[in-house]
């Protein structure tokens, strides 16, 4: 396994493409979490197979360079997790292939799940599979019937999308900073890194209402937030935006769980994000998107703890030095005169006291 230098740190290139300032300043170093990454994947070889979902208009894991699509996050899972991936289509008789891990369904936004689809979705989580689900922003299409599949395992999905703009700067972006339980390991260590999510216009997604669930019921986890000072919007028909005025901290990402059977299955599991934009090519790289995608991956695939433990990005600290034009020439007259001037006033000391 290869891990190139440039790939150690990330860089924050915001006040460069601004015009703010020449500089490129690191803002994370993630070598650790490559490295334990490549070590991992030498050592166990991967016999995990994922799939992505096609026939619904999802971005397509083949471009990396296109804005919407997700080449970059395919990517991530080849060389980052070491998991093989190829497209599937479930529409006529196809099934999910015996050898599929994990299935990812990315932006179902331009055709819906016929009931085909839906029932073999749903029978490969009921024998242990793991699904991964971006849903689509509504104001590019319709549900697109993976939620049907999503109730069934406790998972609420909203028609309204999160607004939140005290924590934006285009005020549709929605800065997620509230992580809950912090311990999980798919947020574990991003909350100790201290970075946050960077999400573009999420819809509500959180666990169904059940005050009495069965014995046998997924465990089901919002552990995502906006901050308390989101708004609910939906889209009208003309294509703006209708806010509901009450403020509040809404759910943006879902983990489900239900355990296995030994020697037989591993138990299913599925996350669920409300945002289908913040792991395309575009935004993949910023914030911590791409380090909980791949903490995504090896939950998913229930790799073990040593993945998740400290290992994420630690954030790198600069320091900037600011004097005033005189103390900088003094500075330079230490530097130029004083320093070199100290050690030939000591090496002339230590002459006369040989020669003496």
């Amino acid at each position: 396994r290869l891990i190139h230098s440039s790939a150690l740190v990330d860089l924050d290139l915001d006040d460069l493409i601004s015009g703010k300032s020449s500089e490129i300043r690191r803002k994370a170093f993630k070598g650790e979490w490559l490295f334990t990454s490549a070590i991992f994947s030498v050592a166990f070889p991967s016999q995990a197979k994922a799939y992505f979902l096609t026939g619904h208009g999802e971005a397509s894991p083949d471009n990396s360079v296109r804005d919407p699509d997700y080449g970059k996050f395919a990517e991530l899972l080849t060389r980052e997790a070491n998991v093989p991936w190829q497209k599937l289509s479930l529409q006529n008789t196809n099934d999910i292939p015996a050898d599929c891990k994990l299935l990812i369904v990315a932006n179902p936004a331009k055709a819906t799940l016929d009931t085909n689809e839906i029932s073999r979705i749903d029978a490969y989580l009921r024998r242990g599979g793991s699904l991964f689900v971006m849903l689509n922003n509504l104001i590019l299409g319709p549900n697109s019937g993976i939620e049907k599949v999503l109730a069934g395992w406790g998972v609420a999905v909203s028609h309204y999308q999160v607004v939140d703009p005290r924590n934006s700067t285009a005020g549709n972006e929605c800065t997620v900073i509230s992580f809950n339980p912090p311990s999980h390991p798919l947020v574990k260590s991003i909350v100790a890194g201290g970075l946050p999510l960077q999400m573009l216009m999420p819809r509500w997604v959180g666990k169904t209402p059940n005050a009495n669930p069965p014995a046998n019921a997924p465990k089901v986890e919002e552990l995502a937030f906006s901050s308390t000072n989101a708004v609910l919007g939906r889209y009208r028909s003309d294509g703006t935006l209708e806010t509901n005025p009450r403020m509040g901290q809404f759910p943006l990402i879902v983990a489900v769980e239900q355990g296995g059977i030994k020697d037989v299955s591993t138990g299913t599991r599925i996350v669920v994000t409300g945002d289908q934009y913040f792991l395309n090519n575009k935004l993949i790289d910023l914030a911590a998107n791409r380090y909980f995608a791949g903490f995504a991956i090896n939950w998913l695939l229930d790799r073990p703890q040593v993945l998740f433990d400290g290992i994420g990005p630690r954030p790198v600290k600069t320091y900037k030095l600011l004097v005033t034009p005189v103390q900088a020439a003094r500075l330079q007259w230490l530097l130029v005169a004083g320093l070199p001037g100290a050690v030939l006033l000591f090496g002339s000391l230590v002459w006369l006291r040989r020669r003496s």
